[in-house]
């Protein structure tokens, strides 16, 4: 599908700093729900925010990383930075994915990584080892999916995922009405050590149900979560990883196109980038397929 082939892009570490110093400034959500955690409690704070910080008190070096990360991006004092930003009242609530009026009446849709392929290998050594964080969201619910580890993948390799496994739209085994645009996240890691991705989905397991996240029957390592709380939860995530954080890719897949998915599609995600010592190059395919009754969103 053309209009899908993307490009992915490298963030550094600068990047990563600015995408989050920009979010600080911006007071967005995300940001203001993790700043409420991180402080002390307050007497009638929402229960949202008292879930979230226990969870985090659970892992204080996942708190501490945290705490560190927003240090430098600009966030000096959680504690003022509350106290200068309270929630909305559409923070303290949970959204709720809107309920289908039919069994197929607008374009309802499945996601999946079909496969990961290594045309470059960034280890040499060890030959690569990949998994990925990948949130979707849309007008009618947010999803959060890891994608497991691959196999060791050595340069022309490709690791082909089960139907299940590699969904990242469409909970509880059924097709999903997105409503609107779909904004996918891609976060992906070369594995440095054996229980890298074990921490992941702990970590992810403890703050995910601390933000009222349900975990999709049948999908290990999926959950449905607030809109509100995606980012966060990244942020989260990203902050405990040590492994080699290799690639980002952000994609809107706009709302005119959601018809045509529907019928069956597929479309590439590659990144390649090289240094002096090391060079890599991954592509992800992407399947979507669905049903609709009259052609409308």
């Amino acid at each position: 599908m053309p209009e899908l082939m993307t490009e992915m892009s490298l963030l550094t570490m600068q990047d990563i700093l600015r995408r989050v110093s920009a979010r600080i400034e911006g007071a967005d959500a995300s940001v203001r729900l993790l700043a409420h955690a991180l402080a002390s409690p307050l007497l009638d704070e929402p229960n949202l925010v008292t879930r979230l910080r226990s969870r985090l008190s659970a892992h204080p070096a996942l708190e501490m990383r945290i705490r560190s990360a927003l240090h430098r991006a600009g966030m000096y004092s959680v504690e003022q930075y509350r106290d200068q930003h309270p929630l909305d009242v559409d923070d303290r609530t949970l959204g709720q994915p809107t309920p289908p009026t039919a069994v197929c009446d607008n374009p309802r849709l499945r996601i999946r990584v079909a496969s990961l392929t290594v045309n470059e290998d960034y280890d040499d050594v060890a030959d690569d080892v990949v998994y990925c964080i990948i949130t979707t969201e849309a007008e009618t619910a947010s999803e959060l999916h890891l994608l497991p580890p691959t196999n060791e993948l050595d340069e022309g390799d490709t690791q082909n995922y089960g139907t299940t496994a590699g969904i990242i739209w469409g909970a509880d085994n059924k097709l999903a009405p997105p409503g609107g645009n779909m904004h996918i996240n891609y976060d992906c890691f070369e594995s440095d050590q054996a229980d890298g991705f074990n921490q992941l989905a702990e970590a992810a397991a403890e703050l995910v149900g601390g933000v009222g996240g349900i975990p999709i029957p049948g999908l290990e390592g999926g959950w449905t979560v607030p809109g509100s709380a995606v980012a966060s939860l990244i942020m989260s995530l990203l902050a405990l990883d040590t492994d080699d954080y290799l690639l980002n890719a952000q994609q809107i897949i706009d709302k005119e196109l959601l018809l045509e998915l529907t019928q069956g599609r597929y479309w590439n995600l590659r990144r390649s980038d090289s240094g002096t010592f090391w060079a890599w190059d991954w592509t992800l395919r992407l399947e979507a397929w669905g049903c609709t009754d009259d052609g409308t969103l």
